[in-house]
């Protein structure tokens, strides 16, 4: 029988929640994205009253969807706290390593995350995004300044970044 890929303990009315593929940094597979969405279910049936989400592994949170086996059934926002599972307990995301795409998302849902000096997140649509936008912008403006005063280069957040 195989390891789980996501993992729910409880002691003293606290969950946590494993992701569990640290082989792969966690990537957000189709079945992994089923057992937390399960995960989540059974916090809210629960007496738990928090859930704490975490990961197994030292390099990564999460790298995001798994390209080899992408979250189709169920598909990625349903196992995302209050939008795919309804919870009216509140969710803290611990996160380590890198923090990517789905998982980025995945975080920004919990009620509140806590990352370590070792975290670093990137959102790589947003990237396309800012330069689609940025290329639009200054074909316009025909100016090399930034727009508000804010470089808009889809650069990666890192923990140790001050704002």
């Amino acid at each position: 029988m195989s390891e789980p890929v996501v993992t729910y303990t409880s002691q003293d009315h606290v969950a946590t929640i494993t992701l569990n593929r640290p082989e792969k940094m966690n990537a957000l597979s189709n079945g992994l994205v089923a057992e937390l969405r399960q995960a989540f279910q059974r916090l809210q049936d629960s007496d738990d009253r928090v859930a704490v989400l975490t990961s197994a592994g030292d390099r990564a949170f999460s790298v995001g969807a798994d390209l080899k086996d992408p979250p189709r059934d169920p598909e990625l926002w349903e196992c995302m706290p209050g939008v795919g599972v309804m919870l009216d307990k509140p969710v803290i995301a611990a996160v380590h390593g890198y923090c990517v795409g789905g998982a980025f998302c995945l975080v920004e849902f919990a009620d509140l995350a806590i990352a370590d000096e070792t975290a670093d997140f990137f959102y790589p649509e947003a990237q396309n995004w800012f330069l689609w936008r940025l290329n639009r912008w200054s074909c316009r403006s025909n100016k090399s300044q930034t727009r508000n005063g804010i470089h808009a280069d889809g650069c990666p957040l890192q923990s140790s970044t001050r704002i």
